[in-house]
């Protein structure tokens, strides 16, 4: 019987030992999932931290490329109407010096 005695002993101490082993790795298993989601947490909102500012700059300048697209509309135009001023002097001239030199013909004495 003390045989049979110690058998049943080490086995419950083999049973006894895999249970805590199992605890263990269970226990393991939730800190590291608890670990893991506090680092995904802290990093989702690093993430997201940085996302706001970056789309904040992103409007900035979007706001910046509108006010200089009015600017080059702006000036645009008036290239667009100095062109055209210098168009009509550029034909305007030619005419008018015609006209006097044929007034300077008319009217000159013989």
């Amino acid at each position: 019987m003390s045989n049979e005695s110690r058998d049943r002993e080490t086995r419950i101490s083999r049973i006894e030992g895999l249970l805590e082993s199992v605890a263990t790795k269970d226990f393991v298993r939730e800190v590291m999932a608890a670990c893991l989601k506090e680092v995904n947490d802290k990093i989702d909102s690093k993430i997201d931290e940085q996302t706001k500012l970056f789309r904040g700059e992103m409007d900035e300048f979007r706001q910046e490329m509108r006010e200089m697209r009015g600017e080059i509309s702006k000036l645009n135009e008036k290239q667009h109407r100095l062109t055209g001023a210098a168009e009509l002097i550029r034909f305007v001239i030619p005419v008018v010096v015609s006209i006097i030199a044929l007034l300077v013909a008319v009217f000159r004495p013989f």
